[in-house]
């Protein structure tokens, strides 16, 4: 089991699944083990502010969860998981299997469509 008890976690996801039970059920479980969460909803108004912004925001941070039904991120997601890599930050992959939850270590992540800003990366975590 990995232990973030001393951890402030930034919780992070494709945009289509801000408001959905599996980003809700995330952030719940992540605020009973973490010290703290930022939560990626509404953190931003604009992409130009997210790209001014957003280190600076996530510097606070020293963990970051990444929540995806399909192991696809958009561009945004890829870059804050480069800016937590470059930092040597842990990375997890949330994922709910038969009824337990689980925090996977993502490998790494990789480009898949330079052109596709919502579908832009895949990542690779070892399967349970």
């Amino acid at each position: 089991m990995i232990d973030i008890s001393k951890n402030v976690v930034y919780l992070a996801a494709p945009k289509r699944l801000f408001h959905t039970p599996l980003f809700d059920r995330a952030y719940r479980y992540l605020t009973r083990k973490a010290i703290g969460v930022l939560d990626s909803r509404g953190m931003y108004k604009s992409n130009d502010e997210w790209l001014r912004t957003y280190e600076q925001k996530l510097s606070i941070c020293d963990v970051m969860v990444v929540v995806s039904d399909n192991e696809i991120v958009g561009k945004g997601v890829y870059l804050e998981y480069n800016y937590f890599v470059d930092r040597y930050c842990k990375v997890f992959h949330y994922v709910e299997t038969g009824g337990s939850v689980y925090l996977i270590p993502i490998k790494r992540m990789m480009v898949i469509d330079n052109d596709d800003w919502r579908d832009y990366a895949t990542f690779e975590y070892e399967r349970k």
